[in-house]
């Protein structure tokens, strides 16, 4: 947000007036900088220049606090909240795709938009959810011109080749995963009978369609530093540097507190937190055992595999302040497509999937409404879900977080949703999204009251 701003009004590539609103941070030539991928923030410089234009012409002062509040809350929706929406959807996509029937993918969908982390995450202006839906939506789209034989159309090709582009600049972790999906697109396109001009034609292509936005991010990062650089090589305070500086960029070789840390532990387990995402190792078996479509099988695993190499050997691999390993979120929606294939197997797997979704939905609603970010503590011994979430609910200290986007110090107002910007209790805003959700599912159950009874 400190980036968006500074390009919006200052018309700078640096966040020095604003550096002490975060220590997550890089400095150089006497400047800071934000020191992540930059994606999300020059997404966003559009939005919030038109929404400064607005308060213009409307008479409202941009630095008010509702007025900051609105911009934030609009930009997190824009760039996390839709985001997470096309992950679900395009999840359902995927699995009726390789051969789900329609209440499992559903149920998929419905667990993941509810009963995971991508839930919070969807709430933050992180880039998270924006980089995870471009994977997930390249996916689906290789995967339906594949089984329609267009998938060598150029414009298929460019298109793949912006959405992979696109996804690391927002998060750089997810070049992983266009390596996985990129050599798949190479493999389904191959031709025998002209081996290297198929593979020329695939990536010239996809190139085609990667290059402006590598050719703009690597502008604003010489505009920052004067040179090619990734922003984490500046990140300036001490810990950060002292294991940036190991490894490539931090991350060395998995170990084992980094994967009982990320999938099992009370502090930041993904199976803990989220226990509907476990049924993807018993989904697995589901799918090899199944006569669906296996052609993905190969690529998905691949994905999960290298991503879980990755976050398990970076050295912040429990997303600092985070809900679960915040890391993990873009290979999310392949979890899901495993639990899919389980939900499908048989009614009694249906019924288990279901139950999880709602355990796993009532813990994702609690740590959303109290606090996204918990705090860092011990692998072994800290419990946040119970010491933090649980807690403040009985003691009623519920949307407690301090943080704040805009100023350098705690504030009581730094939880808020978008009924509380324009004037309502924290209680009675929730009916907003009651009200949405009355208004979009009532033609729907309107039409299926008026059905006859043998319909």
């Amino acid at each position: 947000m400190a980036l968006t701003e500074s390009l919006v009004v200052r018309h700078e590539p640096d966040i020095t007036p604003f550096h002490a609103r975060t220590i997550d941070k890089g400095f150089k030539n006497d400047r800071f900088y934000a020191d992540k991928a930059p994606g999300v923030s020059l997404l966003a410089t559009l939005p919030y220049g038109v929404m400064r234009v607005a308060d213009r012409l409307f008479g409202i002062p941009s630095e008010g606090r509702s007025a900051q509040q609105a911009k934030l809350g609009f930009l997190t929706f824009l760039f996390a909240g839709l985001a997470g929406i096309a992950c679900a959807l395009l999840l359902r996509r995927l699995a009726l795709l390789l051969g789900c029937g329609p209440a499992a993918a559903e149920l998929a969908a419905f667990a993941y938009a509810f009963g995971t982390i991508a839930f919070p995450f969807s709430t933050v202006l992180f880039g998270h959810q924006l980089s995870a839906m471009c994977i997930l939506g390249a996916f689906v789209v290789t995967l339906e011109h594949r089984k329609e034989g267009t998938l060598t159309r150029p414009r298929v090709l460019v298109g793949l080749g912006a959405m992979w582009t696109l996804s690391l600049v927002v998060e750089y972790p997810t070049a992983l995963l266009v390596a996985v999906f990129g050599t798949a697109t190479l493999v389904w396109t191959f031709e025998r009978a002209r081996p290297f001009a198929s593979v020329v034609r695939t990536l010239l292509w996809a190139g085609l369609g990667g290059v402006p936005l590598l050719v703009i991010h690597a502008a604003f990062v010489i505009w920052c530093y004067g040179k090619f650089a990734l922003p984490y090589v500046y990140v300036s305070e001490p810990y950060f540097r002292a294991h940036m500086s190991g490894g490539i960029l931090g991350v060395g070789v998995p170990t084992l507190l980094a994967t009982y840390g990320s999938l099992l532990s009370p502090y930041r387990g993904l199976f803990f937190y989220c226990p509907v995402v476990a049924l993807a190792v018993v989904g697995l078996g589901s799918w090899i055992d199944s006569a669906k479509e296996k052609a993905a099988l190969p690529v998905v695993l691949a994905a999960i595999a290298i991503y879980m190499l990755f976050g398990c050997s970076y050295y912040a691999w429990d997303g600092g302040g985070s809900v679960g390993p915040r890391h993990l979120i873009a290979i999310l929606p392949l979890f899901m497509l495993l639990v899919a294939f389980f939900a499908d197997r048989s009614r009694l797997a249906f019924g288990v999937t279901l139950g999880l979704t709602v355990v796993s939905s009532a813990v994702m609603l609690a740590v959303t409404s109290v606090l996204v970010q918990l705090p860092m503590g011990d692998t072994f011994r800290a419990n946040p879900l119970y010491d933090v979430v649980v807690r403040g609910i009985i003691d009623g200290n519920g949307e407690i977080s301090s943080q704040d986007a805009y100023v350098p110090y705690p504030r009581g107002d730094g939880a808020f949703n978008l009924g509380m910007v324009v004037g309502l209790a924290p209680l009675s805003s929730l009916f907003i999204i009651a009200g949405a959700w009355v208004a979009a599912y009532a033609p729907s159950a309107v039409s299926w009251l008026r059905k006859p009874a043998h319909a």
